[in-house]
């Protein structure tokens, strides 16, 4: 569990980049559920999610000597997308980990923020074996976005707004 203090210190090192974004009342859905319903408005962040949040808080995060090594991780969305521009923001070397399947799209996407895209087989065993890899082969610090208490932290920081 991460404690309420990690999400605040991670919410005060937010770059501008992250935008404080709106809270949309949805009247219909309010009245179907008898209950207000709000939308927070993460697509209007850089790279167009909340992912943003994370990718920063867990870069942010690195000693300066992982830094250095650099950072990998294993997505083909809004991570990845998140993850490269803050990596290129911070001036961090990062490598995300795609299957061959991945859209053309998402991987140019990913490339123009600067990261260099490792494509593996298509199944996740493939994914993490290949990260696994790039850990020991170069030195990147290899991260499990499904575990980080630095994502947590990161993706809590939403609720604080």
């Amino acid at each position: 569990m991460v404690p309420l203090s990690e999400l605040v210190a991670a919410r005060e090192r937010l770059p501008a980049a992250i935008v404080r974004t709106p809270l949309l009342y949805s009247e219909d859905l309010s009245e179907q559920v008898g209950a207000p319903i709000y939308f927070k408005c993460e697509n209007l962040q850089v790279t167009g999610s909340y992912k943003a949040r994370a990718a920063f808080t867990l870069l942010d995060r690195l000693t300066p000597e992982q830094r250095r090594r650099g950072a990998a991780l294993s997505s083909s969305g809004n991570f990845a997308s998140a993850f490269a521009y803050m990596g290129r923001r911070l001036g961090i070397p990062t490598a995300v980990v795609m299957m061959a399947s991945t859209s053309p799209l998402k991987i140019e996407r990913c490339r123009r923020y600067g990261t260099e895209i490792v494509l593996c087989a298509d199944d996740w065993d493939a994914r993490w074996q290949t990260l696994a890899r790039l850990e020991a082969e170069r030195g990147m610090v290899a991260i499990d976005t499904f575990e980080s208490p630095d994502v947590i932290a990161g993706h809590g920081t939403l609720g604080l707004e």
